[in-house]
């Protein structure tokens, strides 16, 4: 380690100089901020080097793929900076269609340092959030959840009807304002339902369940809407004909282009299918 960041050194330099990039990166994009639940500026993992704020979506697979290890304080500030409290009710912020990701960055987080506190506060942002898109983004009759892709933020992502519109500016967001006549009555008002979203959606509940057994409070009903919402997956989006998964749909479209964070559904095998009834 080397002010707190790994090192790596081997006989193979293109394996060593590739190293040091990714940690010139990390150290780099790494700046004073304060947001959400930072009381005061705190050293937080920016979006990139042209970015001034954390993204949630970023924060969570930074958090994942390095920063858990590399830099647990880092990590620990911009998982709160980019949490909110609303009415007295702590949530996940950012982008709302794919920001309870935030989960899987908050697990192993916890997973790496054991930080039973932070254990407490990651339950309690992910459950309220959980709740409070099962009431704003769920859609009882497919048993999924709506809203774009994950990164999907730019309309160059999906269907002409999404996409290709006069007068529509890049942001998927701008959608419901152009087309009031087909948005959803509730919620944002996005219709599509994206695979890696669901996807994410079900990493939640599984997290959200292994958390409660950890915490010694009940854990079934998180289990149960993780394995009703992987049914749905696998119902609603597996194309027979191209023996896969299609990408997103809607009442009037069906993509079966293939994204890379939503095939060949990374999520549903990253955590157990069953949980244990051991306590933990």
């Amino acid at each position: 380690m080397i002010n707190g960041y790994p090192y790596f050194t081997c006989d193979n330099n293109v394996l060593k100089n590739a190293a040091l990039i990714a940690t010139g990166d990390m150290a780099g994009n790494c700046l004073l901020y304060q947001n959400g639940l930072l009381e005061k500026e705190e050293v937080c993992i920016m979006a990139g080097l042209d970015y001034n704020k954390p993204w949630t979506r970023d924060t969570a697979i930074n958090t994942m793929n390095a920063f858990a290890i590399a830099d647990k304080e880092v990590a620990y500030n911009t998982l709160r900076s980019v949490c909110c409290e609303e009415n007295g009710v702590l949530r996940i912020g950012g982008q709302y269609w794919d920001c309870i990701i935030w989960a899987m960055g908050a697990y192993q987080y916890y997973m790496v340092n054991s930080d039973r506190d932070f254990l407490k506060f990651a339950h309690t942002v992910i459950t309220n959030t959980l709740e409070i898109f099962e009431k704003e983004e769920f859609d009882a009759d497919f048993g999924l959840f709506c809203g774009p892709a994950v990164y999907g933020d730019g309309v160059s992502a999906y269907p002409d009807s999404y996409g290709v519109m006069e007068g529509l500016p890049g942001g998927i967001l701008e959608w419901p304002a152009k087309n009031p006549h087909k948005k959803r009555d509730v919620g944002y008002g996005i219709p599509m339902k994206a695979l890696s979203t669901n996807c994410v959606y079900f990493a939640a509940y599984k997290i959200a369940a292994i958390m409660s057994q950890k915490l010694g409070v009940d854990w079934g009903s998180f289990e149960n809407k993780a394995s009703a919402l992987k049914n749905a997956i696998n119902k609603h989006f597996w194309n027979e004909k191209n023996k896969n998964y299609d990408y997103v749909f809607d009442g009037e479209i069906r993509c079966d282009r293939m994204e890379a964070l939503g095939f060949p559904l990374p999520y549903l095998r990253a955590l157990p299918t069953t949980i244990s009834a051991k306590r933990c």
